[in-house]
This record gives structure tokens, C-alpha cells and sequence, in this order.
């Protein structure tokens, strides 16, 4: 099996293996932090409550970028107008149903519910 296809089983089980516990390692700009909110995401729309949601990062600036992240993609992902394209890439999420927008614009509505900090913050 070449890395192109381990890499893209990882991603795709990052965002539909969401009952299990992943920690995540690669280097910087490998698309982390878009495919652990994708991840938060999948989570949403498959039923799991927004406080039931821990992101756990070692920086101020990575959970400030995972909140926005987060927020945005909920955001998109329960707008009526969201068309929704096969984008050919691994760990995409399925097209919205109507279950999934109303999941994502609940939890959208207590995002502050779900926490995104640093481990020092988690810990404290």
C-alpha cells in the first residue's frame, strides 16, 4: 500500500470513526486542523451534543483557528443555500440531509458549549 493510500484511510477514518479516540500527528500544513474539524463536524451531524466536544491544542492561536474553523464549517453545513460537490478527496464529508443542517444549527447556536483551548486551559 503506497502513503498516498494510507494517508487517505487515515483521513477518512478521522471523520467516520467518530466512537473512537484518534491523537493526530503530522507535520505543519498537512491539513490537521481541517480534518479535526471535520471531524467535530461529522460528530455534530451524526447525533453527538456540542458539549460533548473537546479539542484539545498546545496553542491560543490553534484553538482561536479551530473555533473559527469550527463555527464556519457549522455555519455552512445548516445554510439552506450550502450545494454540496464531490470534491474527490479523502475525509469529505456526505452531502447534508435536513437531520444534519438542524444538528449543525443547534449546535451552531451553543458552540460556546464546546471546548477548544489549550491543554494548560483543558488541565486547569
Amino acid at each position: 500500500m503506497s502513503t498516498f493510500e494510507t494517508d487517505a484511510i487515515s483521513r477518512n477514518r478521522i471523520v467516520t470513526e467518530t466512537s473512537e479516540n484518534f491523537f493526530v500527528e503530522a507535520g505543519a500544513g498537512s491539513g490537521k486542523t481541517a480534518m479535526l474539524v471535520r471531524r467535530m463536524v461529522a460528530m455534530v451531524e451524526q447525533g453527538k451534543e456540542i458539549d460533548k466536544i473537546c479539542a484539545i491544542t498546545f496553542t491560543k492561536a490553534a484553538a482561536g483557528e479551530f473555533y473559527e474553523r469550527f463555527r464556519n464549517l457549522l455555519a455552512e453545513r445548516c445554510s439552506e443555500t450550502y450545494v454540496w460537490k464531490d470534491e474527490g478527496v479523502a475525509g469529505q464529508l456526505p452531502a447534508p440531509t435536513e437531520e444534519t443542517r438542524e444538528r449543525c444549527r443547534k449546535a451552531l447556536e451553543n458552540i460556546d458549549l464546546c471546548f477548544m483551548g489549550t491543554i494548560d486551559s483543558f488541565c486547569n
